[in-house]
């Protein structure tokens, strides 16, 4: 498997840090959202619940005094003869209720025959209603509530509330009603305070506008208008009497959150709405904020990943110069500093090496030990100048006859040893007659004439059934160097008697 580099690593692991930190923060935003949404259906359905009893609670009071008149005006058998008795007692009843505009009785017939107020100088007959013909056909009909319609004395829209009055043999003798302009449930609702973006309303059960807060100013008079939603029949299916929905509104189209519960005294609903903005202020100042955390925290990592990569980097480099620093002093402890060859301690490691590997092996190996034939005429024809180019020239003509496996050592001044693994005694002679022969034929140009070279070459093998050591070999091998030299140099001689090879 590929190892990933620092910088990979890196970058991933801010990519998951970062990840992580906006899952976490788009979990907490989640889930301060659903507060934030549940909390408003909370307020809204306390609000809509006390709202539907002060309305209840109006329309009972209503109730109650259309119940108190028709009672009175059956005893007096709407007798004519009692018209500013009857006047008075509409007078007394309305004065205890601001939210009716005028409390009317109408005849047998329909027609209107006594008001709270100013009566019409036209007559006026209400016998086409259906509240009115409710009453009439139903001796036990209670309480009829009317839909919204126009009142034919104030000329606004209302909302009646009539009871029958029964003559003493029980025949139907009239009715006795209230009216409500429905703008009192929108004054009612213009003290909640629902946001810029709040609204309430009031509907039947048909879902027609009752009374609206606040009214769009492009919509003119909103009651009467019919409002549906596809939300809210969805939310009534799963709670009929009362619940929460969102939706954008039919009317202005904007989007709210909504609560609703059905009224217990009249066939309608009661809508309250907060608006998505105002519901959601307080969160998207807390979104917000922690975005510019989550900005901050992202700046921050990118920051500090920056600076672990120089870091990095720095350390990086130092370790390269440091490995380079080392490889240098390793090459230098193991190089003579002249030639470029291995040197001394370098040489008898790695030959100690290869000894012990033939004798785990079973290997045969030799060792070549040289010196060039008259080095000192040398230094003191062409100086040491001279003397270390010729060395460094002869060092460079052997090593370039060499195997890769094969190693030429400095043993000091002119002296060197090679080490040739796996390699019998007469290709180890062969190999060395080689060198001297190329030697030989090495001409090399110094700048008060040209140098000529000789070497002497003694050859030994390793003695694997002797009791050979690196020393012991090392030493056989200057043996038949010097009787390589005491034999008229510029030969190769092999330690086995002591004899020149060729």
């Amino acid at each position: 498997m590929t190892r990933l580099s620092f910088r990979t690593r890196l970058m991933i692991g801010f990519a998951l840090i970062n990840l992580l930190m906006a899952t976490i923060v788009a979990i907490s935003l989640r889930a301060s959202r659903e507060q934030a949404t549940e909390r408003t259906v909370m307020v809204l359905g306390g609000l809509t619940q006390v709202l539907e009893r002060s309305i209840s609670g109006m329309i009972q009071r209503i109730d109650l005094t259309l119940l108190d008149i028709a009672e009175e005006l059956e005893e007096t058998s709407l007798r004519r003869t009692d018209e500013p008795a009857m006047r008075q007692l509409l007078r007394r009843h309305y004065r205890h209720h601001a939210t009716i505009d005028v409390l009317v009785v109408a005849d047998a017939t329909g027609r209107i025959a006594f008001t709270s107020g100013v009566a019409s100088e036209k007559p006026v007959s209400i016998a086409d209603r259906s509240y009115f013909a409710t009453l009439r056909d139903n001796a036990n009909a209670g309480l009829v509530l009317s839909k919204p319609v126009t009142g034919r004395l104030t000329g606004s829209r209302v909302l009646i509330f009539a009871r029958r009055i029964n003559t003493p043999e029980g025949r139907f003798a009239g009715a006795v009603f209230a009216s409500v302009r429905t703008a009192r449930f929108a004054e009612m609702f213009q003290s909640l305070d629902l946001g810029t973006e709040g609204v309430a309303s009031f509907t039947d059960l048909d879902l027609n506008l009752i009374a609206r807060q606040p009214e769009p100013p492009w919509a003119g008079a909103t009651s009467g208008t019919r409002i549906l939603s596809e939300a809210f029949s969805q939310a009534q299916k799963r709670h009929p009497g009362a619940g929460a929905f969102r939706t954008v509104g039919v009317l202005d189209q904007v989007d709210r959150m909504m609560s609703y519960r059905r009224l217990e005294h009249y066939p309608g609903y009661l809508f309250l709405g907060i608006g998505t903005a105002d519901m959601l202020a307080e969160w998207r100042k807390e979104a917000a904020t922690m975005a510019v955390l989550m900005a901050v925290v992202i700046l921050a990592t990118a920051m500090a990943s920056c600076l672990l990569q120089l870091g990095w980097q720095r350390q990086a480099s130092a370790t390269a110069a440091l490995d380079a620093l080392n490889k240098r002093l390793l090459l230098h402890a193991r190089t003579d500093a002249l030639t470029g060859c291995a040197n001394r301690r370098h040489f008898l490691e790695v030959l100690e090496g290869e000894r012990q590997r033939a004798l785990r092996y079973d290997k045969d190996f030799c060792v070549l030990a040289l010196d060039l034939d008259f080095f000192k005429a040398v230094n003191d024809r062409h100086g040491h100048q001279g003397g270390d180019q010729v060395l460094c020239c002869f060092a460079s003509v052997v090593g370039n006859m060499l195997r890769p496996t094969d190693l030429l050592g400095r043993m000091g001044g002119e002296e060197f040893e090679i080490l040739l693994p796996e390699t019998t005694l007469p290709a180890a002679a062969i190999m060395a007659e080689r060198i001297r022969q190329a030697v030989s034929a090495t001409r090399l140009p110094l700048a008060d004439g040209q140098a000529a070279m000789t070497v002497s070459i003694g050859v030994a093998q390793w003695d694997r059934d002797g009791p050979d050591t690196s020393e012991t070999l090392l030493r056989r091998a200057d043996t038949a160097l010097y009787a390589a030299k005491g034999g008229g140099r510029n030969q190769v001689w092999s330690d086995v008697r002591l004899s020149p090879v060729l």
